[in-house]
């Protein structure tokens, strides 16, 4: 039966891969870099590599005369760079550029690079195969960016299989996924509680500041809403001890229609207390490589989203 191009490229989408911008000059000096995800190794004795270029590309031509090409593995956080060199844009506008072997241009923050001479090119369908040999490279120990199924991806080390001699209890206390997300939050939370009692503020208080600060001028209610989504019940008679306070203005009632918006003495301590609370977040994950980090968010969302109750009215 004949293979469908779609379903076929939906196929080979399952095989995860690194992701690489290939760079060149022509032969006017311009240079030349389109992302590419078909980058291999060939051989280590002869150091060679191998890549291939679709025969309509409008760089088809410039790789050809240049005789040489640079290949960049992209790391974890230059997504946003793979997807500028795979877009009809000025590629290379704005960017801090090094030069390597006869001019090629070298982008800066990736994983690895290469610099090659070409020594072959194979037709390979309707893509050129270039193998190019190794002259010089780079490697920067960061996180590699992959693709995978249409989608830019992160590469996570897999855990060690779980001991089988461990206890139930485990389980079921200390090593439970709740309790561990409560402990790491009561740590978290712990670093900063100085720096509210500074200011004379609870936390029930600071989350009521820092959602008008996100939303306001905004009504009660909806901060009401906001702050409940962290298990937190905060009232109306709470909005109005801050507004005695003069940390919160309330304007337009005193319902939970009212509206409510900080005060410059209510922002300031917001601001205070974020920077805390982002100085003791960046220590904790100090020994966390980004590519953990993005992951543990992204899990993070997704218990989130499966978890979410709806919130009950008040009869």
């Amino acid at each position: 039966m004949p293979i469908d191009p779609k379903q076929f490229r939906s196929a080979l989408g399952t095989f995860a891969t690194g992701v690489t911008i290939v760079t060149t000059r022509d032969r006017s000096g311009t240079d030349i870099g389109l992302t590419v995800n078909s980058f291999s190794s060939v051989s280590l004795d002869p150091p060679m590599v191998l890549w291939s270029l679709a025969k309509k590309s409008q760089s088809r031509q410039a790789f050809i005369d240049a005789g040489c090409f640079a290949v960049h593995i992209l790391a974890a956080d230059q997504s946003e760079l793979a997807t500028r060199f795979a877009s009809p844009v000025d590629r290379f506008a704005g960017l801090a550029l090094e030069r390597g072997e006869h001019g090629l241009p070298l982008l800066d923050g990736c994983a690895a690079r290469f610099q090659c001479r070409t020594v072959s090119r194979y037709e390979g369908g309707d893509h050129d195969i270039f193998i190019g040999e190794v002259i010089s490279y780079e490697h920067f120990e960061r996180p590699a960016l992959v693709f995978h199924a249409g989608r830019y991806a992160l590469s996570v080390e897999k855990p060690a299989a779980p001991s089988q001699n461990g206890k139930p209890a485990d389980e079921l206390g200390r090593n439970s996924v709740t309790q561990l997300l409560a402990r790491a939050y009561y740590q978290l939370e712990l670093s900063v509680r100085p720096q509210l009692a500074r200011h004379n503020v609870c936390e029930s208080e600071y989350f009521i500041l820092a959602a008008t600060a996100l939303v306001g001028p905004c009504s009660i209610a909806s901060v009401v809403d906001m702050v409940g989504v962290s298990g937190r019940e905060v009232t109306v008679a709470d909005m109005k001890r801050l507004a005695k306070q003069r940390l919160l203005a309330i304007s337009g009632g005193e319902d939970a229609n009212a509206t409510i918006q900080l005060t410059d003495a209510g922002r300031e301590i917001v601001v205070q207390v974020a920077a805390a609370a982002k100085a003791v977040e960046s220590d904790a994950v100090t020994d966390l490589s980004y590519a953990e980090i993005e992951m543990f968010k992204q899990m993070l969302r997704r218990i989130i989203r499966r978890t979410k109750q709806p919130r009950r009215k008040e009869a």
